[in-house]
């Protein structure tokens, strides 16, 4: 589904591009994108090509393979204020927000006065609280190191770093290489002492989404319905790289645990919950994609409510973080959209979801058709502006932020 796919010079020609991007768009995904953008600065460069639109017209995709983060059943929607209990006293809870910005990594460029993040903030009014970003074990067959300069900076602008970290070589999908018995087995320990060893000497605090969305069969190597894995290798897998931060004594790692949204299809989120001893935080991703997926409008409750009961009584005890979030346009300049937004940040997730402490939205227009960025329209940059000024959305420097864990509100 990429339409605007940034490749670094280790691999810039138009043409090596456009082949990625037409696979990546077959398998309806963003965070593979994700992953493969946030890998800029890995060699020293800035991106330097794109896909144009013209050519993302021409891309196709299986209809029958459709994008994880729409797996709803359409078929037994009821309204999802009645799934939950309103919680009056939630609204007196205080919520972290942040995003996922253009594909952007956080090199220095995007915190410039013309910079990304910079442009973003002055959007919206405030200074963001998490700034996300990714990045895979191995690319372009070199393992990559702790990213020291990008949490400096994160750090260093007054936000709360969230990286989601992927166990493959980015960026194919079924790679025995890196199936989950294998990373069970030992088989990357030397680079994950390395990189735990050196965010242990980094020591500040910061969110690790490690091997997110594995209750899916998509495009990722840790799926627990591909690559020949398992629900319990995805438990194995992640205890034992859990198991050497903590025997380097990286205390300062919130671990977040984020399956998507939940469907028939899914595995089931009690199979491959790592154990409350192992997950700080848990999360979850899901879209509203409206039309581009076939789906009809469908609100943040509609979307979340049945994922949110199960995972909430599958960690009940576990802060919640909304991973991955945004909506598409209706093609009505902004009203159905900036309308979601605004009864989603200020109503349904204070007074319906008591235990989301945390929400980052995927502002990234990362296929022509779709519209997830805030800036989509001006009625929902205004939105999304004025909803995160409410009081329960958290206002604060994080630079001074030395807790070994990160709570809720911190």
């Amino acid at each position: 589904m990429i339409v605007s796919l940034l490749v670094d010079k280790l691999a810039s020609s138009k043409a090596f591009s456009l082949a990625l991007a037409k696979v990546l768009f077959q398998r309806r995904r963003l965070a593979c994108a994700l992953m493969l953008i946030f890998v800029i600065g890995f060699a020293g460069v800035l991106p330097d090509q794109a896909v144009s639109r013209a050519d993302a017209a021409s891309m196709t995709f299986d209809p029958t393979d459709l994008s994880p983060d729409m797996q709803v059943d359409t078929s037994t929607l009821i309204p999802g204020w009645m799934l939950l209990n309103p919680s009056p006293a939630a609204s007196a809870n205080s919520i972290y927000w942040g995003a996922t910005l253009y594909g952007h990594a956080a090199d220095p460029t995007q915190f410039a006065p013309n910079g990304s993040y910079t442009r973003y903030e002055n959007y919206i009014g405030r200074k963001l609280g998490i700034i996300s970003w990714g990045a895979p074990w191995n690319y372009g067959g070199k393992f990559l190191n702790f990213q020291t300069s990008y949490f400096d900076n994160v750090r260093n602008h007054g936000s709360i770093p969230l990286l989601s970290w992927g166990s493959w070589a980015c960026c194919r999908f079924i790679q025995p290489d890196y199936s989950l018995a294998k990373v069970a087995s030992g088989k990357y320990d030397a680079f994950v002492r390395q990189w735990a060893t050196d965010a242990k000497k980094w020591g500040h605090p910061f969110f690790l989404r490690f091997d997110h969305e594995m209750n899916g069969w998509w495009q990722f190597p840790w799926s627990t319905q591909a690559n020949g894995n398992n629900a319990a290798q995805y438990v194995a897998a992640w205890r034992h790289v859990h198991d050497i931060f903590t025997q380097v004594g990286a205390t300062n790692v919130t671990w977040v645990w984020a399956p998507n949204i939940v469907s028939t299809r899914t595995t089931p989120l009690s199979k491959v919950y790592p154990g409350d001893g192992y997950v700080d935080w848990i999360g979850l991703d899901g879209y509203n994609w409206y039309t581009k997926q076939g789906l009809p409008w469908l609100s943040f409750p509609q979307l979340y409510a049945s994922s949110y009961k199960t995972i909430t009584g599958v960690a009940p005890s576990k802060p919640l973080m909304i991973a991955e979030f945004a909506s598409v346009e209706a093609g009505d300049s902004g009203v159905k959209k900036s309308q979601w937004i605004y009864q989603t940040l200020t109503k349904d997730i204070p007074l319906l979801f008591p235990k989301i402490k945390a929400i980052v939205w995927f502002n990234w227009d990362d296929n022509a058709s779709l519209t997830w960025p805030i800036e989509s329209s001006n009625a929902s940059r205004n939105a999304f502006a004025g909803a995160v000024k409410a009081p329960v959305y958290v206002n604060k420097n994080y630079s001074a932020l030395n807790t070994l864990k990160i709570v809720p509100g911190s």
